[in-house]
């Protein structure tokens, strides 16, 4: 059974043959006013332009490489008509897949732009604190792809800190969600190298305080409080060294562990005599800033240098101003 029409416009001049076999029937006029692509398509120097088309004897256009729903959808954003209730559904997954394939062609017709508004409203609900955390790693990289895709630097910076700091999972996993097809996948896997060196920088920094609070005993050869005193930074077990604990753990999960803790007396312990034993004090403050270092290496990426690589990023500031405008008072 043949499909049937969809009207998008009732004025419509064109019917896009969809490969799903759908036939949405939109209008010229509208397309080419805000896609360069649909403004050639449709001109005198394509054959599609060349035809007469009216509202009466539309003109039969086919688009077989184009994913069906999204031409759909992007039609009707551009023609002001209501999405279905598949793009707006509040199933997390599917609805980002979908927003993946929006992106995509309104990348490829190049109307970017004129869709912004529509969907940015649909990605509010992502954008909150703690909106991503039901996604996975292929998830949320979708949503950081069509985020570039659609040249939306806050929401790409977003989404980007939220890959670095709240996964564990490693990269590799998204060269089987067809990840590296998109254009950006090569930015998204750069974020590694920053999950990398922040969880290097912690280790260290938690394990410098603690050798630090057991200087004394090194010196007068008693023994040392180093476990003790990661272990507390950390909330981890006694047993447990610095880089494990941080290996296993999300970035965010252990800034928000390290920003909760408060004052931490070391004892260091003399074998034979207790009356001997020494007390040293890490200031919260001086942990606290364990968990800003990692922020500042941790950060996500800036949009336009993701779209146009360079040797190093100079909007540094304005990436961690969004991060930390995102996360609210």
């Amino acid at each position: 059974m043949a499909a049937s029409t969809t009207v998008i416009s009732t004025n419509g001049d064109v019917i896009l043959l969809l490969l799903d076999k759908s036939k949405p029937k939109v209008s010229s006029h509208f397309l080419s006013q805000v896609s360069t692509t649909f403004r050639a398509l449709l001109g005198s120097r394509f054959a599609e332009g060349q035809q007469h088309r009216s509202a009466e004897f539309p003109q039969y256009i086919h688009l077989p490489d184009d994913d069906p729903t999204a031409m759909l959808h992007l039609c009707s954003i551009l023609q002001y008509m209501p999405l279905d209730e598949a793009m707006r559904s509040k199933h997390d997954a599917p609805t980002v897949k979908r927003i993946l394939q929006f992106a995509a062609t309104a990348d490829k017709y190049d109307c970017a732009a004129a869709v912004e508004l529509t969907i940015t409203s649909l990605l509010a609900r992502f954008m909150q604190p703690g909106g991503t955390l039901s996604l996975c790693l292929p998830h949320l990289s979708d949503l950081a792809l069509a985020a570039h895709l659609l040249r939306l630097p806050r929401h790409f910076t977003i989404f980007t800190s939220c890959i670095v700091t709240e996964h564990t999972d490693p990269f590799s996993i998204l060269l089987s969600e067809g990840i590296a097809e998109h254009p950006g996948a090569g930015a998204i896997f750069a974020l590694e190298e920053q999950r990398t060196a922040a969880r290097v920088q912690c280790a260290a920094d938690v394990g410098g305080l603690a050798l630090n609070a057991c200087d004394l005993c090194y010196m007068t050869g008693l023994f040392n409080s180093f476990t003790n005193a990661h272990a507390k930074i950390l909330n981890a077990e006694e047993d447990h060294n610095p880089s494990s604990t941080v290996n296993s753990s999300s970035l965010g999960v252990l800034k928000r562990k390290i920003l909760r803790c408060d004052d931490i007396v070391v004892t260091v312990v003399h074998p034979d005599r207790r009356d001997c034993d020494t007390y040293y004090t890490i200031e919260k403050e001086t942990i606290w800033q364990i968990a800003h270092g990692m922020s500042d290496i941790a950060h996500g990426l800036c949009l336009s240098c993701a779209r146009d690589p360079k040797e190093s990023c100079s909007h540094k500031s304005v990436v961690v101003g969004y991060v930390k405008e995102n996360e609210g008072p």
